[in-house]
């Protein structure tokens, strides 16, 4: 979705999107009233928080997030199926949602962001903010109303994200040094 004309741009860093999947950590159990859940993300935005909510419940990796995109696989033994979007804008996409998945397991719709003006209320929400305003997430491309950016210019603008030197230890060859 393109940023509309007359909106407030505010930058979401990784530790802000961070305290927001713990956050919905906390939220999650209750919604889905402890029933086992699959994660399923809404291409793009809902697959980058629905990883990060995989990780977040389940330190061990048997929770894993499906994109939407692939359809509603259920594995066997999940109850409820847990629906994530970055930012809930009108609600279309989780009514689309229900309509479609709602038939073959509980869902429940979960939006990091949702908009006042949204005509659905998500099951979990982070937060709710006026509709003037637009985030962009680390994910996302630098300077998102410049079509001449491509994601290689992205730069992540965290304090808190160590740098890292991804070439120190590697030779000429692309093995290591040792």
């Amino acid at each position: 979705m393109k940023r509309p004309p007359d909106t407030l741009l505010t930058e979401w860093s990784w530790a802000h999107c961070l305290n927001q999947v713990k956050a919905m950590a906390r939220l999650l159990p209750v919604a889905v009233n402890k029933r086992p859940f699959a994660l399923y993300g809404v291409p793009r935005g809902g697959l980058v928080f629905g990883l990060m909510l995989a990780h977040e419940l389940d330190r061990e990796g048997n929770l894993a997030v499906q994109s939407m995109g692939q359809g509603l696989v259920i594995p066997k033994g999940v109850e409820v199926a847990v629906v994530i979007d970055d930012v809930c804008e009108t609600g279309a996409t989780f009514k689309d949602v229900r309509a479609r998945f709602d038939k073959k397991v509980p869902v429940v719709c979960a939006a990091m962001v949702t908009k006042v003006r949204a005509e659905f209320d998500p099951d979990v929400s982070g937060v709710t903010l006026p509709d003037n305003i637009w985030i962009t997430f680390p994910w996302e491309l630098a300077g998102a109303d410049d079509p001449n950016k491509t994601w290689t210019d992205v730069v992540v603008k965290d304090a808190d994200a160590p740098q890292v030197d991804y070439t120190a230890g590697v030779g000429e060859d692309g093995g290591t040094d040792e």
